[in-house]
């Protein structure tokens, strides 16, 4: 049985999934992953695998930023193009049931366990402000941002759109948008002000979340750019990997202009992954190649919410037992992908499919009925 669900899992990744932005996903999660369980084991060839992780896995995050600016900017921006609306509501009740139960579950879990005052952690994830308000849940932080984010697209994005501006006046508005942004935090960084407050607050990480927007937009409307900046993936791929390698010599400077540095770089680092990825022909070696990778983005919301916690005490208890740090190492990720793994297919896979059933996006809609929500819109907004 268990083989046979991940053989289900692989089919999956073939079955309209986009592989390569799933690889992307399994990427930034074992990077975000790998910043707060890895730890050097003196054995040169494992090292070398943990470093990344070590020394830039906070680019994870930025990496989801970007790609979720990407997937729900885009989702947002076609249902517009193709229906002449976008139902905000159904789109944050489809958030919801794809995001709430797995987090409602650790939340309960932590209750349980008591290891927190519930007053010091429920209330502000219980509203998503757990970004602005600490909690000892402390990686958290990130699925604020992304929640504040979906609210803010779902109104603001087709609020422009009636407006009917030109995609040009759109792209160089949220441009804008995002360079004030950057802008601020970099101030904000030199000036010396709280490193958490500037990692985590919303209205400082604005710019990475337009970035993937802007693709998207240049995606939709632009597509023959689009697939002029395409035609140069090698160069973005290149480009992404000596990002890497910038990053982790930033990793070892602790100065304010080191650290103003690491935000765009980290944004680009995103973009150009998309760029290079996104749409690519793939062989089937290459495919087979991609899955393990395509397999931890399916898994990856379950991994964020729970890696912290059972990673870390796996690790303390195998290396307490082991005295091995490698042994250690292959402990606390083989519990954190299992346990997510499960986590996946018990709570958030059916709580989809039960949304799936009760709130359909309009992309799965029939063409038909696709024609008639066109023909029933108010008159077509113009992206």
């Amino acid at each position: 049985m268990p083989r046979q669900r991940f053989l289900r899992d692989l089919t999956k990744l073939g079955e309209g999934r986009a592989i390569e932005l799933d690889a992307i996903r399994g990427l930034a999660i074992l990077l975000a992953v790998g910043s707060h369980i890895n730890r050097y084991t003196g054995n040169e060839v494992v090292d070398a695998v943990l470093a990344p992780g070590i020394l830039f896995g906070e680019a994870g995050v930025d990496i989801f930023f970007v790609l979720s600016g990407f997937l729900i900017g885009g989702l947002i921006l076609r249902e517009i193009e193709n229906t002449g609306h976008f139902r905000a509501g159904r789109f944050l009740v489809r958030r919801a049931f794809r995001l709430w139960p797995v987090l409602y579950l650790f939340l309960l879990m932590q209750l349980v366990r008591q290891a927190f005052p519930a007053g010091q952690f429920l209330p502000q994830v219980l509203l998503n402000v757990q970004n602005y308000f600490r909690t000892p849940l402390s990686h958290l932080w990130s699925l604020a941002v992304e929640e504040q984010f979906y609210f803010a697209a779902a109104l603001v994005l087709p609020f422009l759109v009636r407006r009917n501006l030109s995609a040009r006046s759109l792209f160089l508005g949220l441009a804008a948008v995002g360079i004030v942004s950057g802008g601020l935090r970099t101030i904000m960084v030199l000036r010396g002000a709280d490193p958490l407050s500037i990692q985590s607050e919303t209205h400082y990480r604005l710019d990475v979340l337009i970035v993937g927007i802007l693709l998207a937009l240049v995606k939709l409307r632009r597509p023959r750019y689009y697939r002029g900046l395409q035609r140069h993936r090698g160069l973005a791929a290149a480009f992404a990997v000596a990002i890497c390698g910038v990053l982790a010599a930033l990793s070892s400077h602790s100065d304010r202009a080191s650290i103003a540095l690491d935000y765009p770089f980290q944004a680009a680092l995103g973009a150009s992954l998309i760029l290079a990825a996104d749409g690519i022909a793939l062989g089937r070696h290459a495919r087979s190649a991609l899955k393990p990778l395509a397999l931890m983005g399916l898994y990856s919301y379950s991994m964020y919410i729970w890696h912290v916690g059972i990673g870390r005490q796996v690790r303390a208890y195998a290396e307490a037992q082991s005295g091995s740090g490698v042994l250690a190492t292959l402990a606390s990720y083989a519990a954190v992908i299992a346990f997510s793994v499960a986590i996946t297919r018990l709570v958030e896979r059916p709580m989809i499919d039960i949304r799936d059933r009760l709130f359909p996006s309009y992309h799965s809609k029939s063409a038909r009925e696709l024609a008639d929500d066109a023909a029933l819109a108010a008159p077509r907004a113009s992206i």
